[in-house]
């Protein structure tokens, strides 16, 4: 079940629609914090490209997508670990946190660079939980060439993935009902924490360490043919890519500034959005609202 499909059809006065006017303050605050991460990582020769939403909106608009509002960038599992090594300590620690699986407060499945004294609470977050303003990071993994490692993989992923899932959707359920959730998808909502009571067991931070784990469980073995993205929008089997496709990078436009994508766009876009040039009607976009935003 997509979760999307249930936050739209919330109603209450608690909620923030995200309008005109608040999209373009989000998304002038994350291309200043873009700007910063990416003079950081070029000083560091840490690579990374724009991912998902953010790559197409450079190509199809040259920014943002006019109604997106969050920035997205894709790093290799090494890269990612360069970066992450050297943060603490760094100038950019100064007023950003990085925050990754398992991380106490923090119920996500990827890593996150937050901003300092910002708050950008979503349906998915309670007040307790590490809220700034995010840019999120999508780690590229090895993948072996051996069928069965490459399956084994892809079946602990999604069956972790699913477990992420559960535990964040049961932790908010009393949430989604003040906020209006409609009883047709009560039912809904129970298939997908029945066994949640079990998981909780084990606390959460070690199911997303696991996680973590998982995903990166071949990061110092031989390079494959194929990488993947298990935390990707199209989670593990649909987020497989041929390594040469992305492995080079070019300076692309992205509003008044200039950040990194794959050379090869196309490949990774007609993967992930199929005729991806082509502007979904308006009814199909994607339209966020939120708990609380502090800029």
């Amino acid at each position: 079940m997509n979760m999307n499909v249930v936050y739209k059809t919330l109603k209450s006065d608690r909620l923030i629609e995200i309008d005109d006017e608040k999209r373009k303050l989000i998304q002038n605050e994350l291309i200043c914090m873009m700007s910063d991460l990416n003079s950081f990582l070029v000083e560091n020769n840490i690579n990374y490209s724009l991912g998902g939403g953010s790559m197409l909106g450079a190509v199809r608009h040259q920014g943002f997508i006019p109604w997106d509002d969050d920035i997205d960038i894709n790093m290799d599992r090494k890269e990612f670990d360069k970066f992450y090594s050297i943060f603490k300590g760094s100038s950019l620690s100064d007023k950003y946190e990085l925050i990754i699986p398992g991380d106490e407060n923090y119920y996500y499945h990827f890593p996150r660079l937050i901003k300092k004294g910002t708050q950008y609470r979503t349906i998915q977050d309670l007040e307790t939980d590490k809220v700034g303003l995010p840019i999120d990071i999508f780690i590229v993994e090895n993948l072996p060439d051996n069928i069965f490692l490459k399956y084994i993989q892809g079946i602990l992923s999604t069956f972790l993935l699913y477990i992420g899932a559960s535990i964040r959707t049961y932790r908010i359920k009393t949430q989604l009902k003040e906020l209006g959730l409609e009883k047709k998808f009560h039912r809904k909502i129970l298939v997908r924490t029945i066994f949640s009571p079990i998981i909780n067991i084990i606390h959460y931070t070690k199911w997303f360490r696991l996680m973590d784990s998982i995903f990166s469980i071949y990061k110092n073995c031989k390079r494959g043919t194929f990488v993947v993205i298990p935390s990707g929008r199209n989670h593990f089997w649909g987020e497989i890519y041929a390594r040469e496709k992305l492995m080079n990078l070019q300076l692309r436009r992205f509003d008044k500034e200039f950040f990194f994508t794959y050379s090869n766009e196309s490949y990774y876009l007609s993967k992930l959005y199929g005729n991806y040039m082509e502007v979904p009607a308006e009814d199909k976009r994607e339209k966020h609202s939120i708990l609380n935003l502090v800029l």
